[in-house]
């Protein structure tokens, strides 16, 4: 009797806590980018040492294995003078010979499942014998899979309170019952403070580890940086701004330079469709929260943001910061014409083919300056440029990876299947297919047994489009489950290259695009990190990856104040002169108040303080000394 009342009081509890927090889930999954997005500055390179692969004997007796007591070196470097790490256990090269099996799987950050991933399956059935029937998460699927308490055999979850919520149900298998079975996992010492992080601060005061964090790994690139169109500038004579007021100036005499684009098809000609400074969609004021991290400044939530080095908590509506002078200097540039005048309305879906076009001359995030590269061999391209007055930071090491995580079902019926799926996905070789392809695609080995590109892989890499095997691109397998263990950073352990081609040496000697050369000319640098390093760039702390979902109590609140800014600050922007903006300030600015700002920021700042301190225990583990 008391068996069957604890798993009534676990489904009630189920729905009661996923009742609360659903609303959480769909308001900050439209919350900014931050660090999840992957740079493309980098080549901070490790290298290794081939470990075993001996294939361990599956089975779902739940017996613990002993922890591995060896260790393994994980060290940043480059290709030439990396040291030595064997952090795979298993390398996941081994085909499958046994029994196959079909496992469903839905993931919260992945796409719907109707575009076609044919050659990444076939891999994933080759190397584990496991089919997939993967269900769209869109349209409410995924939260309504939550609220059911029926999940996928394999769960991609995007925030922490929903894993509490499975696993206190009952939902999810406890992945320490299983060590055996997941030695790319529990033997994998880059792993070793994300497992004690999430095991501890993730899985609601459990005992056990219910899911497999990911994203873990060093990082070597910058936080948010400008890009520009590189030609445009050179055009206008390269000035170099000496701070916020410049740099506007010189996007509105880019502007008059260059009123209209090149297309998509870079003929070398006009298309004649207008061109313009800057370019927003409707999600947020996305331009002008942009340049807060230009500053050193990085969202908690849209009205809280926290300096870099975790010194300072602050309101958006401070004095100290930039944000007021930012709204004011696109305020100027849309009253003047040179904001693409559907910036308000528009959905990122619709704005992405303007920036892809080269239609708008400034880019406020590295990621989405590159299809516009990648398109372009000419002289054209977009890269960034940089105010004396800048405060760009390097990204921290994800020694706890990030908030996505993966986990189990405690109801899979082929329990043997996922947890080889599972320990495979943390494999060197999985990780190989889903960032480079196969073996062929883009790369080959050379004669001492390094990656480089096929005659023909640079070409692949920018176009992305080119169907692999049975079907589908190399884009196709990285959204499959959208979230892939390990930082693009990690060495591979059998040839001692970063694990992604983007930061192979043979991708910086093949560099063919005019943007990234002459940028190189011009400033004297390789990667942009590079660059920030010499302007004595900080690290930012690893705090901000380790701050908490927000009280339910908050969670209104925060919505509220999200909405307000938003609404208020994309009519600043419109605003018709000065004394309208001003009025439109302040009325923001009061309402934000009336509305809990203050308890926000008292939230953030308290959690923002125990993040800091949680940081000091989960370091990366870089060596063994």
């Amino acid at each position: 009797m008391k068996k069957e009342m604890k798993l009534v009081r676990r489904k009630e509890n189920w729905k009661r806590v996923m009742a609360l927090t659903l609303s959480a889930v769909m308001m900050f999954g439209l919350m900014g980018c931050g660090d999840n997005g992957e740079a493309k500055e980098s080549e901070n390179k490790q290298s290794s040492e081939e470990s075993g692969s001996e294939k361990k004997e599956e089975s779902s007796t739940g017996e613990e294995s002993k922890e591995s007591s060896s260790e393994q070196e994980s060290a940043g470097g480059t290709e030439a003078n990396a040291n030595s790490v064997g952090w795979a256990y298993d390398l996941g090269d081994q085909e499958w010979t046994g029994e196959e099996a079909t496992l469903s799987l839905m993931s919260f950050f992945s796409p719907d499942p109707s575009s076609s991933t044919s050659w990444w399956e076939d891999e994933i059935r080759k190397y584990t014998g496991v089919t997939f029937q993967r269900e769209s998460s869109q349209n409410g699927n995924f939260a309504n899979m939550l609220t059911s308490g029926e999940l996928t055999d394999i769960v991609g979850f995007e925030e922490a309170h929903e894993v509490v919520a499975a696993a206190e149900a009952g939902k999810l298998i406890n992945l320490d019952d299983y060590k055996e079975q997941l030695p790319n996992i529990y033997q994998n010492p880059l792993l070793d403070s994300a497992l004690r992080f999430w095991r501890e601060n993730r899985c609601g005061g459990l005992d056990g580890l219910y899911v497999a964090p990911t994203g873990v790994g060093n990082n070597d690139s910058t936080t948010e940086i400008p890009m520009i169109r590189y030609d445009v500038w050179k055009k206008i004579g390269s000035p170099q701004p000496a701070n916020m007021d410049e740099y506007f100036q010189m996007l509105k005499d880019m502007n008059e330079a260059n009123p209209t684009a090149m297309g998509v098809q870079a003929t070398g000609t006009d298309d004649g469709k207008p061109c313009y400074a800057i370019v927003g969609w409707d999600d947020n004021n996305a331009f002008a929260m942009n340049w807060l991290p230009y500053y050193g400044w990085f969202n908690l939530s849209r009205t809280v943001v926290a300096k870099g080095d975790g010194s300072q908590v602050l309101s958006i509506f401070d004095d100290s910061l930039p944000t007021k002078q930012m709204l004011k200097n696109l305020n100027d540039l849309w009253r003047n014409g040179y904001v693409h005048p559907d910036s308000s309305d528009m959905d990122y879906a619709t704005a992405k083919p303007i920036f892809d076009n080269g239609h708008g001359l400034m880019i406020g995030v590295e990621w989405m300056g590159g299809k516009y590269n990648d398109i372009h061999t000419d002289e054209t391209g977009n890269m960034t440029v940089w105010a004396d007055d800048f405060d760009i930071y390097i990204n921290a090491d994800a020694a706890v990876g990030n908030k996505q995580c993966i986990g189990i079902s405690s109801d899979c019926e082929n329990l043997d299947a996922a947890l080889r799926f599972l320990n495979w996905y943390y494999s060197p070789t999985a990780y190989n297919l889903v960032k480079n392809g196969p073996e062929g695609y883009l790369w080959e080995y050379t004669d001492d047994g390094k990656q480089t590109f096929t005659a023909d892989g640079i070409e692949k890499y920018r176009t992305n489009r080119e169907e692999i095997g049975s079907g589908g691109d190399l884009f196709n397998a990285q959204q499959f489950l959208n979230a892939q263990p390990y930082s693009t950073f990690v060495l591979n352990p059998t040839t001692g290259q970063p694990l992604y081609h983007e930061y192979w040496d043979a991708f910086y000697e093949t560099e063919q695009r005019w943007g990234q050369l002459e940028w190189r000319r011009t400033t004297g640098f390789t990667r942009t990190v590079d660059m920030a390093r010499a302007n004595g760039a900080k690290t930012k702390s690893m705090a901000f990856s380790l701050i908490p979902t927000v009280d339910p109590d908050l969670e209104q609140t925060v919505g509220a104040l999200q909405t307000a800014w938003k609404t208020y600050s994309w009519k600043m922007a419109k605003a018709e002169d000065d004394d309208a903006f001003e009025k439109l300030w302040n009325e923001c600015k009061e309402e934000c108040d009336a509305l809990g700002q203050e308890d926000v920021l008292n939230w953030y700042t308290e959690k923002f303080e125990e993040a800091q301190k949680l940081a000091e225990q989960y370091p990366l583990k870089t060596s063994w000394d």
